[in-house]
């Protein structure tokens, strides 16, 4: 390392101040209370699904699983919500097939922005006939319940 002194360079040394940054400050982040859980689907069966606690919201952030079913018979993977007493069935994406003797595989994964409201069941669900069988987890947060305002659209 050169001389400091006989290159010529002075080195100045400077406190750096912690930035203060309130622009796009999340006021609910102290609120959040963070989940994640999972759902269950057997078309022979019931199923699992995640019951909102009530007076809260769940922000559903992501969604991944995957789902048997025999040779070709699935055609959708959804997530199932209400919000504001509307019932919503979500297309999922999924993956590449994955065959596997008599049943197919299929595997998904998501990052999303879903609402439920308080005393809902989140659901997965699958369009296709025959036997189908999937698992999911979600993971998100819970937000205290607010009243929801109606919205009137002009005609």
């Amino acid at each position: 390392m050169p001389n400091m002194k006989r290159s010529g360079v002075r080195q100045r040394q400077t406190r750096r101040q912690p930035s203060k940054v309130t622009a796009g400050r999340d006021v609910e982040s102290s609120t959040r209370q963070p989940v994640q859980a999972y759902l269950t689907y057997a078309s022979t069966g019931p199923d699992q699904p995640y019951v909102v606690p009530s007076n809260k919201r769940l922000v559903i952030e992501y969604v991944s699983g995957s789902v048997g079913c025999h040779k070709g018979l699935l055609s959708g993977i959804r997530l199932e919500t209400t919000v504001a007493d509307v019932f919503v069935s979500h297309r999922v994406l999924w993956g590449p097939l994955q065959e596997g003797g008599e049943s197919d595989y299929y595997p998904f994964a998501q990052m999303v922005q879903l609402y439920a409201d308080p005393g809902t069941a989140v659901r997965l669900g699958f369009n296709g006939s025959g036997s189908l069988t999937g698992k999911a987890a979600i993971s998100g947060y819970l937000v205290d319940a607010r009243p929801l305002v109606a919205v009137r659209r002009s005609k």
